[in-house]
């Protein structure tokens, strides 16, 4: 899940008011209060933390009083009061900071959240669709929303469909990633390529799409979950490079707030798929995921994944020697999001990668490393829903077990790739958007057949149901 910064308006003396309003009528509820106090919903935390996370949100309300403008004590203030099972508190404080915040998602979703445990159905679905109608709306935000959406009482306790469909185009300098010069050293030896094994320019269509079938697990919003999905790419002139893939995946998705870690949820899933490149079948795989994400703050979000996967490779007349490549794979990553503002956003991470084959020079280890930028606007003249521009670049160092004796008998090939794509996301209407990229990709390598770099352009429009 995605994290949504938190921006308090330009006026510091409205946003103190309404905070010092809150002050005050917290003080008088707290003023009569028992040393445990009665709260309106069953607390979230084991008794023995009651008295120990009361004490600290009398703390956070000492803050309060001291300075109205404390915004961290007074997010604070409403998610240990959620947390006690004090929800009016807490939705008193989100509801202040949204009439001078209108447009902070992170505290719709809160509302909507918090009004759904009050049993106000209508009002939580009128905050959590009001984040989903934006553009800026990342897609596995959506998803966390219809999952919401689907536990607004009994007319929507069943299972919940969602999807995207996208059509695209692109160009590429090197659609068949060849190597950029026909000459290419082999074992010692000077050996020219032909047309086909170099570099081609080409143009490719596109689509792809998928479905996500969610079936809510009681009231705490967890979740049962399976999708479907798929992609087809078919170039102009490479059709040997021409791809497509099928993936199914299948899994069960926890909250964490039980345990004290807000917003928090852990997932697992088994997953299955298959894939074919120039109209013959390419490879089988089947494996598990398993993903955490835990909010360190309103603004930071910090995610951890883990993928195992067994990879078959299926052998044809164009690739003889494909299955020496079979082999379980193992990707593991750990990446940082945190919102500047509402409309700028940060990450960065790490990833490793383990690449296990029957070939010592088709096994490897790829450490990497990621980051990005997202800014969110909406171009002067126009009043249509705001704009997204993202921008994000990758590095990564690829280190084979062993030699390649096709290529090099004595060495193992080790490279470095580098890739930057930007994203420019412009909605059309609801549901509908356009995104247009453009991006570079390089590999520099000890192996003449594997350095090559492709520039692309392209663009495409997407819709979400």
């Amino acid at each position: 899940m995605s994290v949504f910064s938190m921006r308090f308006g330009n006026s510091m003396r409205l946003v103190t008011a309404a905070l010092g309003l809150l002050a005050a009528s917290s003080v008088i509820n707290l003023a009569s209060a028992q040393p445990l106090p009665r709260y309106n919903v069953a607390a979230s935390v084991p008794p023995a933390q009651m008295e120990a996370l009361e004490t600290e949100r009398r703390a956070m309300l000492a803050r309060i009083l001291a300075n109205p403008a404390d915004l961290d004590a007074n997010f604070a203030y409403a998610m240990l009061s959620a947390r006690l099972g004090d929800l009016e508190a807490a939705i008193a404080t989100f509801e202040r900071m949204h009439i001078y915040a209108p447009d902070v998602p992170r505290l719709r979703l809160e509302l909507g959240s918090l009004y759904a445990r009050l049993g106000a159905h209508e009002t939580a679905r009128q905050h959590f669709l009001a984040v989903k109608a934006r553009p800026d709306t990342p897609a596995e935000v959506r998803a966390n929303i219809d999952m919401a959406l689907a536990n607004l009482g009994s007319a929507s306790a069943g299972p919940r469909l969602s999807g995207q469909v996208t059509l695209g185009a692109l160009y590429s300098s090197n659609a068949n990633s060849g190597p950029n010069e026909r000459f290419v050293t082999l074992n010692g030896f000077q050996a020219r390529l032909d047309d086909v094994a170099i570099g081609t320019a080409d143009a490719s269509g596109g689509i792809s799409g998928g479905v996500q079938l969610s079936q809510p697990l009681g009231n705490e919003g967890d979740r049962i979950e399976a999708s479907l999905s798929g992609r087809l790419d078919s170039f102009a002139n490479r059709n040997d490079v021409s791809a497509g893939a099928i993936d199914l995946r299948v899994g069960a998705l926890m909250r964490l707030d039980r345990f004290g870690l807000d917003n928090a949820s852990a997932s697992l899933s088994g997953l299955a798929g298959t894939s074919w490149l120039g109209g013959e079948p390419n490879l089988n795989q089947i494996g598990l995921s398993a993903s955490l994400d835990i909010p360190l703050s309103p603004a930071t979000l910090i995610s951890a994944n883990y993928t195992l996967r067994y990879e078959d490779y299926l052998v044809s007349v164009v690739r003889p020697r494909a299955d020496l490549r079979d082999g379980l794979r193992h990707r593991a990553s750990l990446a940082v999001y945190h919102s500047l503002s509402s409309d700028w956003q940060v990450m960065a991470g790490i990833n490793l990668t383990r690449k296990d084959a029957v070939a010592a020079s088709q096994a490897y280890w790829e450490p990497g490393v990621q980051a990005g930028l997202s800014h969110r606007f909406t171009p002067e003249g126009t009043t249509e829903d705001p704009w997204t521009f993202t921008l994000a670049t990758a590095a990564s160092l690829r280190n084979s077990d062993g030699p390649d004796p096709m290529v090099n008998a004595a060495e193992a090939q080790k490279g470095v790739e580098l890739s930057v794509q930007a994203t420019q996301s412009i909605p059309l209407r609801d549901q509908l958007s356009l995104q247009l990229s453009a991006g570079y990709r390089h590999v520099f390598s000890n192996y003449d057949t594997r350095t090559h770099g492709a520039a692309s352009v392209g663009a495409s429009l997407s819709y979400s149901f």
